[in-house]
């Protein structure tokens, strides 16, 4: 495999990791230019983490990072600009740096300007979130991961995914002075949608996580009553069900997680 289809690979795990993660109206034309202005506006600067990142590098590394920053600067239209941009998103994903793969895949929601461009930006930001390497990236990737996500609630109101994940990330890294909002969120969207599956779902895995499992085995039951072979579904139960210490009906779940992610 060469490096060009490596970085491809990279990114389209971006694509994917969106895919594991209202409105009424669409906004004006002023609504949104506000919301990428105040994307470009954060507490550091990308240059400064690229910076940061190269001296990490191996050689090689950085080379490819050359040579993939010369194509994208001699690219003959924005076809081919966007292509580069996509390699060199998915090279920086491939290296451990989400939010640097978070800026170029910003770029690339910047021309494309769909809801689906600027979800592959916030989830990607939203990955770098958990995976910064200082204080000062984790807050970078958060503020930009919330306003993409707002960009792209913005252009596609219709699309559930992009509420669900934005609150999804504030319930994962909740704001000092509002630290329920993502859950609120989430039990709103619950409350709007109740045969969500996905929606469901995180609010199962949440009271999972607060040890709250009588609730999320209620809620994995729904879900799986709408959706049975839903995988997350699945799989959350069979990790459920062990945490009961019921190892007997989790085999079920088990088993079926492992064949529908085959």
């Amino acid at each position: 495999m060469n490096s060009t289809q490596k970085s491809t690979i990279g990114f389209f795990l971006i694509l994917f990791a969106v895919l594991y993660f209202g409105f009424d109206t669409k906004p004006s034309d002023h609504g949104l230019i506000e919301k990428s202005r105040a994307l470009k506006m954060s507490t550091t600067d990308v240059s400064i983490l690229k910076r940061e990142a190269r001296n990490t590098l191996s050689n090689a590394q950085k080379g490819k990072v050359e040579i993939l920053n010369a194509q994208l600067n001699s690219a003959p239209d924005t076809l081919e600009k966007v292509r580069f941009l996509k390699e060199l998103s998915g090279a920086w994903y491939e290296f451990g740096f989400p939010s640097i793969a978070g800026s170029y895949a910003e770029d690339i929601a910047t021309i494309e300007n769909s809801d689906e461009a600027w979800g592959i930006t916030a989830t990607t930001y939203a990955l770098g979130i958990r995976n910064s390497k200082s204080e000062k990236e984790g807050k970078f990737c958060k503020e930009k991961a919330l306003s993409a996500f707002d960009i792209a609630i913005s252009l596609n109101s219709k699309e559930l995914r992009h509420q669900v994940n934005k609150a999804v990330t504030l319930a994962d890294h909740p704001d000092e002075d509002n630290p329920m909002k993502g859950i609120l969120q989430l039990l709103d969207l619950n409350k709007q949608n109740p045969d969500n599956v996905s929606v469901i779902n995180q609010l199962a895995k949440l009271g999972m996580k607060t040890n709250q499992l009588d609730k999320a085995l209620e809620r994995l039951q729904r879900a799986l009553s709408i959706e049975s072979e839903n995988i997350m579904s699945n799989c959350l139960m069979a990790d459920l069900l062990m945490r009961r210490n019921e190892s007997a009906a989790a085999e079920e779940y088990i088993n079926k997680c492992k064949s529908l992610k085959e």
